[in-house]
């Protein structure tokens, strides 16, 4: 019988005679330790004594006295948090408004507490604008119940804002405040070139950061020469683009750099150069000592003067011509009808 066991388990699971026994062993132990808990109860039961009236009595004496005593709940004094301190409460007011332009105190009529209100201004101080109803909810901690209750409110196109503050408040919940409008000034139209970033702040869609971009990009080209340079500052959208173009006009000269006696580091700095020194490094996989040798290699003049696809070009030539003395190269371009010849030489800068 035993064997015929082993061999069963054997079979099954693929084990050997002594892994087998194993087995049946170890079964047997489970078997006995999950058995040993009820034969042990039923074993060793035993009666608990017998509860006198005396005793039944006292216990339940002592239950009703435990059930009398009602526990005293402690009383706090009132005080008030540093930040309720801080933040007074104020009545509430409902009006129309442009997030873009209240001042603290306005948004404390609204409910906002004032770090928030103040965390808002500090936003809008570093160029941030709020472009749709949305947007305010990307404040940090923004309370949500605050911008559910002010929703209806926010207007945020200027001829929107102007004609509902015209007409009467419908909710009689609404307090009786003062509406509030923002009216942008009328600009006049002021030349890009000579401009600072008090004028250009004052357009919408554009803060701090931005003006100073516009006129860091300008600076260093020595001057705007088309109100399509606009696109090359980082960061200005379709809505400051259709403002600059309406206002910051081009109407002084630029102030011109001499490409063959300009200094290399102000040439260097110029935006239109780096440009394109970038995109060959990035086309080519250059590392930055290599593509300091082709800038060494190349007058400044020659960033400027050649094509995208010419520049391209004469890298390749210049990889290709490793250690040799000299290497010259033809070019077809049927589509300019003409054939580049380059020559470079290795004790020689730039190109023949």
């Amino acid at each position: 019988m035993v064997d015929k066991l082993l061999f069963a388990i054997r079979d099954y699971f693929g084990l050997t005679q002594k892994q087998a026994r194993g087995f049946v062993v170890m079964m047997l132990l489970v078997f006995v330790f999950m058995l040993a808990p009820f034969v042990y109860r039923r074993w060793s039961a035993e009666n608990p004594p017998p509860i006198t009236a005396n005793e039944s009595k006292k216990y339940d004496s002592i239950l009703a006295a435990l059930e009398a005593i009602q526990p005293v709940k402690p009383r706090y004094p009132n005080y008030k948090s540093k930040a309720d301190e801080a933040n007074p409460e104020r009545s509430l007011a409902l009006f129309y408004f442009d997030p873009n332009k209240i001042t603290i105190e306005q948004w404390q009529d609204l409910g906002l507490r004032k770090y928030m209100a103040e965390r808002i201004i500090k936003y809008r101080s570093k160029g941030g604008v709020f472009r749709k109803k949305e947007d305010l909810l990307h404040i940090y901690s923004f309370p949500t119940e605050v911008y559910e209750r002010i929703e209806p409110y926010i207007a945020l196109q200027k001829e929107q804002l102007e004609a509902r503050n015209t007409e009467k408040m419908a909710d009689p919940r609404a307090y009786s405040k003062p509406t509030f409008i923002s009216k942008k000034p009328v600009f006049a139209v002021f030349d890009i070139n000579t401009t600072d970033t008090t004028e250009l702040i004052k357009l919408y869609g554009i803060g701090s950061k931005s003006a100073e971009r516009i006129i860091k990009l300008r600076d260093g080209l020595g001057g705007f020469v088309s109100q399509d340079q606009y696109a090359d500052v980082f960061g200005i959208d379709s809505l400051a683009m259709i403002e600059l173009k309406k206002y910051a006009q081009v109407q002084s000269p630029v102030r011109k750099v001499n490409v063959n006696s300009g200094s290399a580091e102000v040439l260097d700095k110029h935006q239109y150069i780096t440009a394109k020194q970038a995109a060959l490094g990035t086309a080519l996989g250059l590392s930055d000592s290599k593509m300091a040798t082709y800038r060494r290699r190349f007058p400044e003049s020659y960033w400027i003067a050649e094509a995208d696809d010419v520049i391209l070009s004469n890298a390749n030539q210049l990889a290709a011509m490793g250690d040799q003395p000299l290497s010259v190269e033809a070019t077809v371009y049927p589509a300019r009808g003409a054939t580049l010849v380059t020559i470079m030489m290795a004790d020689h800068p730039g190109l023949f």
